[in-house]
């Protein structure tokens, strides 16, 4: 009897002590049916995968692996995957490529603490915005023509985006300096739009309007100089616009979004940062918010920073492609 007694009480400690070191929860994408090979929608595995993570909950990691997930619309939200109040898990990206669709925004964190997104390589299919050289400006019409470059894409029929989105649909565009690749610091930083009418049977040059405002802005715009256009797309139940964000992360603390490659983006950048009064110490940096070159970390106080940035498209994407 003393024998099965001790017998049963190693059993309990071994299995105890098998617990205490358990390993995190990882859960592959492939494991929810993603394929990565750049066509199949792999967004919906990708989303179970997190939701696996969430519900084991912290020290949960969301592997993928070194392909191109192809991440189609979807529909249920403006964002690819939204985390909210969420503590304590890791999506590993490994290098992988997410092909994501200028309907839909990419990764939400809202209130969540200690999150790490890492290791992704991002771009769009088709592109969130178009470009091309600007070969004539008329200031006192508030026009220029735009000469589109090749292989991007044509900007939809200017009755569509008012009926869809109405007369300030196609929001805003950026001049480019031809030499340095960034926006001209010389002159308006937007102009917001009013119509864009096709030149020619193909399409590839365009008449755009300024609205009254920006006309006189148009002065020193000149023959040469580059135009960066968002553009407009709507989701399948009819919200949309060309405003958006590879990541928004909101009230949020100590989480990290490291080694992530922005090879375009749709169109908006704010940040924002608020100090939570419930808690005892300030932030200790006025931001909490670092940048460097191919590589995007965001992170805070433990207690009381809330902030929220948005790329924009247009810093990224007018390099080397």
């Amino acid at each position: 009897m003393k024998t099965w007694t001790v017998l049963v009480a190693l059993l309990l400690v071994n299995a105890a002590t098998a617990a205490m070191h358990k390993g995190p929860s990882v859960f592959n994408v492939s494991t929810f049916g993603a394929v990565g090979d750049g066509v199949h929608d792999d967004g919906p595995a990708l989303r179970k995968a997190v939701a696996a993570a969430i519900q084991a909950g912290p020290g949960s990691r969301v592997q993928l692996e070194s392909k191109t997930y192809r991440l189609k619309e979807n529909p249920g939200s403006d964002y690819q995957i939204e985390l909210a109040n969420v503590k304590g898990i890791t999506i590993e990206g490994h290098g992988a490529h997410l092909i994501n669709t200028p309907t839909n925004n990419l990764i939400r964190l809202h209130r969540c603490e200690d999150v790490t997104v890492r290791g992704l390589v991002i771009d769009y299919d088709p592109l969130p915005f178009t470009q091309g050289t600007i070969v004539k400006v008329n200031a006192a019409q508030g026009t220029f023509d735009l000469a589109l470059h090749k292989d991007f894409p044509l900007p939809p029929a200017d009755a569509w985006v008012k009926q869809r989105l109405g007369q300030g649909g196609w929001q805003w565009g950026c001049v480019i300096d031809p030499k340095e690749r960034h926006r001209r610091w010389d002159v308006q930083m937007h102009y917001f739009i009013k119509s864009i009418h096709p030149l020619d049977r193909a399409r590839e040059t365009v008449r755009i309007e300024v609205t009254s405002q920006f006309k006189k802005a148009l002065t020193p715009v000149r023959p040469d100089d580059r135009f960066f256009l968002p553009l407009p797309y709507v989701r399948s139940h009819g919200r949309g616009g060309s405003m958006g964000t590879n990541f928004s992360v909101s009230g949020c603390a100590d989480c990290r979004i490291e080694n992530v490659t922005f090879y375009s983006a749709r169109s908006g950048m704010v940040f924002g940062v608020s100090h939570d009064p419930r808690c005892a110490d300030p932030p200790q940096h006025h931001h909490g918010f670092a940048r460097q070159k191919g590589h995007r970390r965001t992170t805070g106080p433990r207690c009381g920073s809330g902030g929220q940035h948005r790329d924009e498209g247009h810093r990224v994407t007018l390099g080397n492609r």
